[in-house]
């Protein structure tokens, strides 16, 4: 099972843990919130069916031991900037990212340097999907149970120097 190290606590976050346990996907080892309201509270309090001895961290540099974890989900933004300095600190320690950041979907269109300085840092392929619902963008938890998905066209643009992507179905 995935040993995860879960970055962001909010509603989004909360819900993604929850499945992920309830669904027996990843083990959830660790959780860190900078938000003084969530940090240093038992994560069982706000996700149910999580391990009671674990407590929210309130940063990053709280984690001791990076070995126990194999992968790192971070909900914190939808924007690259807001999600850049953590997604660096996560790649300084080697650690494989999985976000629900939107725009690592194709970053080249609004933060060029960006993208290129972290393609550049660790040849960082970005890859992603947006899921929406029905009646229009909803929260990702609920599009992704059974029955509630639907999938996207999704158009990548040609970013100067980067092979083309045929389009998705």
């Amino acid at each position: 099972m995935t040993r995860i190290l879960h970055v962001g606590v909010g509603p989004l976050g909360q819900r993604i843990m929850s499945d992920l346990i309830e669904r027996d996907l990843g083990q959830i080892l660790c959780a860190v919130d900078a938000s003084p309201s969530l940090a240093g509270k038992h994560l069982v309090d706000l996700v149910p069916n999580a391990n009671p001895k674990i407590k929210i961290l309130s940063s990053l540099q709280e984690v001791t031991d990076w070995s126990t974890f194999d992968a790192v989900l971070v909900t914190t933004s939808s924007d690259l900037p807001g999600c850049a300095p953590t997604f660096r600190e996560l790649l300084r320690q080697g650690k494989t990212v999985v976000s629900t950041c939107e725009e690592l979907v194709y970053p080249w269109l609004r933060h060029v340097a960006l993208a290129e300085q972290q393609h550049q840092a660790r040849g960082i392929v970005h890859h992603g999907a947006r899921v929406r619902q029905r009646h229009g963008p909803r929260a990702h938890p609920r599009a992704a149970q059974p029955g509630k998905r639907r999938r996207q066209r999704l158009r990548a643009r040609h970013a100067p120097g980067r092979r083309r992507h045929h389009d998705a179905r």
